[in-house]
């Protein structure tokens, strides 16, 4: 097997190739596909075209190649209503992992033809109403909706090896890099239906590279923001994470890591942070000065604070965004519904299709569900959390504070 891949790599096969992983186990809580979240073993090599099936999934992208899964062809693994977040799905039902080398990978990609369908864009702050509107496009006649898929979440791993912010941004404005998040939006495209609109819900990561590559390649494409006001945010957040000691854990480390690249060390968590579309520069400054605590509560302030900001400066460049606020969605439901369908033209007989999905749970299916918002019910923000929150905002460069900004 080692000579076959040393083969490839130095180019001697006639033919591309990819190589088959058969999963024998993923670990457990392993909500993101990282390709060493699955125990592997060689299976087989396939011609290039195997990753083009409709249950081959691509999840990452490194230095030298890009990495796949395959599902089960019998799981209807976008069906939102039984999947509400796709890459949970993926993950849970992983069968095979596929490596290629990344020329060959490319070499594909330029093959596929392009799809110029125009396509809703949402992005959102976490805990806003994000999957409510999945929800309500997935209830629409013609229309397919893309909930969150795994690869732009983990796009272009190979960027975290850089240690600073003017290396990082000299890979995000990189021509190369551009035409490979092109590249990959074309590839989950293929996945849908071709007569069908698309309603894709973004991770939210990599959000600050994503967006003025949407405005500037694809002018057809429409762009959403669901947002909630900042404490209502952050208490969502909480109840939905709050006691999850993996996530905890997880946001200590990048609090350290944060803290470290602004001293000038290494940080690997600090690096994603910076590819989820934050600059870790202006954040490790405000965690300092407002000494802020490794909880969801105040780690949900950090992102909403970085993507508001974010968005404010977006809006300022003249990209069109149509914010929606959760509060409206949830208290005037058919007005809103129809200001969001006249802006995209959709027909205003649609609205009923989108009233009657809101009868649904869009949170039935998800990991954090009832049992674990009820647990976190009886927690109360203390003074001395809103006072590093309120620090932070400012620091952040959002005026007001935690319970005075109702605005986006």
């Amino acid at each position: 097997m080692d000579k076959k891949l040393k083969d490839i790599k130095a180019g001697r096969e006639k033919t591309l190739t990819a190589q088959v992983l058969k999963n024998l186990y993923t670990l457990p809580y392993t909500v993101h596909a990282t390709p060493t979240a699955f125990l592997t073993y060689h299976e087989k090599f396939v011609p290039p075209n195997y990753v083009l099936d409709p249950n081959v999934h691509l999840i990452s992208i490194e230095k030298e190649v890009a990495k796949f899964l395959e599902v089960d062809a019998s799981l209807d693994i976008l069906n939102l209503r039984k999947n509400p977040i796709f890459h949970f799905s993926q993950t849970a039902n992983v069968k095979r992992i596929i490596v290629m080398q990344l020329s060959d990978f490319r070499t594909l990609l330029d093959s596929l033809e392009d799809d110029n369908r125009p396509v809703v864009w949402m992005f959102h702050t976490i805990r806003c109403g994000s999957t409510v509107w999945s929800q309500i496009f997935n209830a629409l006649p013609n229309w397919s909706v893309l909930s969150e898929p795994q690869t732009m979440f983990y796009n272009m791993m190979s960027v975290r090896t850089e240690t600073n912010d003017l290396q990082l941004q000299q890979v995000f404005e990189s021509s190369e890099y551009e035409e490979w998040l092109v590249a990959i939006i074309k590839m989950y495209l293929r996945l849908l239906p071709k007569e069908n609109h698309v309603f894709w819900k973004e991770h939210g990561a990599m959000t600050d590279q994503i967006i003025p590559i949407i405005h500037r390649r694809f002018s057809h494409h429409k762009i959403m923001l669901a947002y909630r006001d900042v404490l209502p945010n952050a208490m969502s957040f909480y109840k939905a994470f709050g006691h999850l000691p993996r996530f905890l854990n997880y946001v200590k480390h990048i609090y350290d890591d944060i803290r470290d690249m602004n001293l000038g060390g290494d940080a690997r968590f600090g690096r994603l942070f910076y590819t989820n579309g934050y600059n870790p520069t202006l954040c490790s400054k405000a965690i300092i000065k407002s000494n802020l605590q490794p909880n969801a509560f105040e780690w949900s302030t950090l992102l909403w604070a970085t993507k508001v900001r974010m968005f404010r400066q977006f809006k300022d460049e003249g990209i069109e965004i149509k914010c929606v606020k959760y509060d409206s969605i949830r208290d005037r439901p058919e007005k809103i519904i129809a200001e969001v369908f006249e802006y995209l033209d959709i027909p205003s007989e649609y609205v009923e299709h989108g009233l009657e999905s809101l009868k649904l749970d869009s949170q039935d299916g998800l990991f954090f569900s009832w049992k674990n918002r009820a647990a976190n019910e009886t927690w109360r923000m203390t003074d001395e959390c809103t006072k590093r929150c309120n620090i932070l905002l400012r620091e952040m460069g959002i005026d007001g504070d935690m319970n005075s900004i109702t605005y986006l």
